[in-house]
């Protein structure tokens, strides 16, 4: 164990520079560069430690002081907040989720731990936020790894076959020659033989076509495949980033990670939905997974119509005027998780629709004559059959419920998506063709382009 700091100058700069020799032993020349400049804390650390990779944690108090509960120097960078030392450990090799300290935390969990603990403190935000850069980026080199793997196999089994069917072709071309030298003696035996060998090659070429068709299909198909997954890992960390989760645990944030997951892969009305709403940096997200109603999140509220309410009597409030989206998302034998992404994806889609036209909530610009006029139609639609679609699929009758015009417009506007978030892509496509099939196509026709 290093000697603590006695106050003696002399003294302590022996101790430094024993253990500045000890370390430079067993660590690269970048470490060592590293830890010079942590000379204010080498009182605080262990030969042993480093020599391993570790370095000291804190207590739980959130205090930046070192003390020796091991990690690496990813972690001592963590715990002590120092941004820079974060930015410049992983290109020298250090991971943000290989190593544990003795506390089982990595550096990208122990930096969510001093997040919860420090919660004013913007260090460990921007902390954390390196870390999840740093992981996200690994986690895509991985995956660009395996497609590229997989791509190489598939390669490598056509370079077989087309080495295979090349050697059969050389084989052909020795039996040909053999047969020329014969027919060259026998006519009859020639001709007999040239319509055989006529055939050969061509259905060897055309084999050859067909699997260098197959092989481009399939490179297609992983390239798509790989491109997909990562716009949606994209975006989905995007809508995290800008999502507050009221008592964050590993569940919670789990769970309302699942919550864009399955909202982006519903359909494409909600995937635009997300892209769209990932751009939009002055959104915000306020997720209570601990209850039916928003009183925690959102005591007071005044809706569409201008009418004042409280955070107990709503599971989830479009604030147009902050852009915040609040839910409440506590599942229970009522709430089902449908019910709870139909009315999120409701909150999103207003807000959307107001930052998109800028008109109040309405989906039409203004100055859109054509799109005011197919939108009044999609309307008088839905007024005529609100009572002809069942009472188990009230969101339409909800909408033209609304008090005022602008509260009916906008909210009818987001019908669509909370059909298709509750139903599903295909039943709910089907039950809005029954139902009101005008303000599907207006959406397809006016709003989707514009998301998109």
């Amino acid at each position: 164990m290093a000697q603590r700091n006695d106050g003696n100058p002399s003294t302590n700069r022996e101790t430094e520079n024993a253990l500045f020799e000890a370390v430079r032993k067993g660590f690269p020349v970048e470490y060592v560069d590293l830890l010079l400049e942590m000379r204010g804390y080498l009182d605080e650390l262990r030969v042993e430690d480093l020599k391993e990779e570790k370095a000291p944690s804190t207590a739980h108090s959130g205090s930046r002081k070192v003390s020796s509960s091991g990690g690496t120097l990813l972690h001592v960078a963590v715990r002590r907040g120092n941004l820079e030392w974060v930015d410049k450990l992983p290109g020298m090799g250090a991971s943000p989720t290989l190593h544990r300290d003795i506390e089982g935390y990595t550096p990208l969990t122990l930096a969510e731990r001093m997040v919860e603990l420090n919660p004013l403190d913007n260090t460990y935000k921007a902390v954390l936020s390196a870390l999840r850069r740093v992981a996200v980026d690994a986690t895509s080199v991985r995956g660009g790894k395996e497609f590229l793997e997989n791509v190489l196999a598939e390669i490598r089994t056509g370079h077989t076959l087309i080495n295979s069917n090349l050697s059969q072709m050389r084989d052909n071309q020795k039996a040909s020659n053999d047969l020329i030298r014969e027919l060259v003696e026998n006519y009859a035996l020639m001709v007999a033989r040239m319509e055989t060998l006529s055939t050969t090659p061509l259905r060897i070429l055309k084999s050859l076509e067909s699997h260098a068709s197959d092989l481009k299909q399939k490179v297609g198909i992983i390239k798509i495949r790989s491109d997909v997954d990562h716009e949606k890992t994209n975006c989905i960390n995007e809508m995290m980033q800008k999502t507050k989760i009221k008592g964050a645990t590993y569940e919670k944030i789990d769970y309302a990670r699942e919550l864009y997951s399955n909202l982006y892969e519903c359909d494409v009305l909600t995937s635009s939905l997300l892209h769209y709403l990932q751009n939009d940096e002055s959104l915000s997200v306020y997720i209570d997974c601990t209850s039916e109603n928003i009183e925690d999140i959102k005591p007071q509220y005044k809706n569409i119509d201008g009418e004042v309410f409280t955070g107990d009597k709503d599971s989830m409030f479009a604030d147009r005027e902050e852009n915040r989206v609040y839910l409440a998302a506590l599942m229970t034998s009522y709430f089902g998780k449908d019910i709870i992404m139909s009315r999120f994806a409701r909150a999103l889609a207003m807000l959307a629709i107001n930052n998109l036209y800028h008109n109040e909530g309405r989906p039409y610009s203004i100055e859109d004559k054509g799109s005011l006029a197919a939108f009044q139609e999609a309307m008088a639609e839905a007024v005529a059959k609100k009572d002809k679609i069942p009472k188990n699929h009230p969101y339409v009758s909800w909408a033209v419920g609304m008090k005022t015009s602008l509260g009916r417009e906008s909210r009818l506007a987001a019908v669509p998506i909370e059909y298709v978030a509750k139903f599903g892509s295909v039943q709910g496509r089907e039950l809005m063709k029954d139902h009101v099939p005008m303000l599907l196509r207006f959406y397809e026709e006016n709003v989707l382009p514009k998301l998109q």
